[in-house]
Order: structure tokens, then sequence, then C-alpha cells
């Protein structure tokens, strides 16, 4: 996948999660679809790349 200029490997299984971060201006993680460990290690990888942040105050 190419995201903001940079090449990130990313399992097919977390296609319908990636679909629903980048669907919704704001979510929690229990919100997400199959939110299974990979899903969250998804998330993670999201951050670290500067893709999507935390607010803190949801």
């Amino acid at each position: 996948m190419q995201l903001l200029g940079k090449s990130i490997q990313i399992p097919d299984a977390v296609k319908p999660a990636l679909d629903f971060v980048f669907s919704n201006k704001k979510f929690s993680l229990k919100d997400l679809p199959e939110n299974t460990e990979v899903t969250k290690d998804l998330v993670t990888k999201l951050i670290r790349e500067g893709v999507v942040y935390i607010d803190e105050s949801m």
C-alpha cells in the first residue's frame, strides 16, 4: 500500500478495518470491525507512520 509517499505492508485480513479507518474521521479501537490483535497492530502502525493520531479528548 502506498500512503503519504511511503510503502506500508499490511495483511489482506485487515482490509475491512482499514476501510473503516479511512471512512471515519473519529473512531476508537472498540469500533473497528474484526477488532483483533492484527487490527490493533495496524492502527499502531498507522499512528507510527503519522496517518492517524490519538485524540485525548475522546
